[in-house]
């Protein structure tokens, strides 16, 4: 499960494809601009069971660390907010698929919205696919 160890940033020479549909189905229109000035580095180390996942972006006030374990769902809250309840797991060496059901903070009743990120891996190129309903938002990152 090497693959997708390592240290990656965003790759701004390929143009991210429809960020517009994807927040939209988010309910998050208002944040289309933002996303798409976004600058991710994201790392990813494992000890034994016990994965690491470091994110910076300029879209986040702070670095976030993740500590999880495949297959258990964990707790975390968004940028603007809203509770997600997360499962991260490794579909071979190379895809990492995590599960978002969230929660909005501005209408904790309604039905959690579900996003699912698709990391692959395909030597130093990783592709991510971010769906929600019937729309993928598709970017790459590179390994730094």
């Amino acid at each position: 499960m090497a693959g997708v160890l390592g240290t990656w940033e965003s790759d701004k020479s390929v143009a991210a494809q429809n960020v517009d549909g994807f927040m939209e189905a988010m309910g998050m229109a208002q944040r289309i601009a933002h996303m798409k000035d976004a600058f991710t580095k994201m790392t990813i180390s494992r000890d034994g069971h016990n994965w690491t996942i470091y994110i910076e972006s300029n879209r986040l006030p702070a670095p976030k660390t993740y500590n999880i374990k495949m297959g258990e769902e964990f707790d975390d809250v968004g940028m603007d907010g809203d509770t997600m309840k997360v499962v991260v797991n490794m579909e071979g060496d190379n895809k990492m698929v995590e599960k978002r059901d969230i929660t909005r903070k501005n209408n904790p009743s309604a039905p959690p919205v579900q996003t699912i990120v698709t990391r692959e891996v395909h030597g130093d190129v990783m592709k991510v696919t971010m769906t929600c309903k019937d729309q993928s938002m598709v970017y790459q990152m590179k390994r730094s």
